[in-house]
């Protein structure tokens, strides 16, 4: 019976010290790919601003900071959503600025839209970031139901972006 423990025992130790160098390896190369990987958030902004306005001359980048408001250099906000950023294309010779927003009582506040405005014009409206589920909650970032937000915009005095108000002039409402 003690032959028998004792080989239990070894069994045990032995399982349990391979799947211990199984699991330091395993992490070991997901720390290496992610420390290859890996982006910071101003990196990520970059790239996606790459991607909706390509520029050779990068951004000038006016942020609202969560963790720092008092340093962030833009703060506007409504019950209904937050400027997240304002970015100038530099060397912009034809006046686009993108405003980067982000809506309040989405799931967790995870829409997020990046709109390409030129002289009082919405010139082109793309996600950012979304948490919306890929159903109907997808659909309000296909091109047709985005581009009804194009266009001059110099008539409106006043947008809202509410399902609250139904009764709200220029209302942005769900799909």
């Amino acid at each position: 019976m003690k032959l028998e423990t004792k080989s239990l025992l070894k069994d045990i130790t032995m399982t349990t010290l391979v799947l211990v160098i199984i699991a330091v390896i395993a992490g070991g190369i997901l720390a290496g790919v992610n420390a290859l990987t890996y982006q910071t958030d101003l990196e990520k902004l970059n790239n996606s601003l790459a991607e909706i306005y390509p520029t050779e001359a990068g951004f000038e980048i006016f942020r609202y900071d969560e963790k720092n408001v008092e340093e962030s250099k833009i703060d506007f906000a409504t019950e209904e959503g937050r400027v997240m950023g304002l970015y100038v294309p530099k060397q912009n010779t034809k006046g686009d600025i993108i405003l980067h927003t982000r809506g309040n009582g989405a799931y967790d506040k995870t829409l997020e839209i990046m709109v390409i405005i030129n002289n009082n014009s919405i010139i082109e409206i793309k996600q950012y970031r979304s948490g919306e589920t890929p159903g109907l909650g997808a659909n309000a970032f296909k091109d047709e139901h985005m581009n009804q937000y194009l266009g001059d915009f110099s008539n409106v005095d006043k947008f809202e972006l509410s399902k609250k108000n139904p009764n709200a002039s220029h209302k942005v409402d769900a799909v």
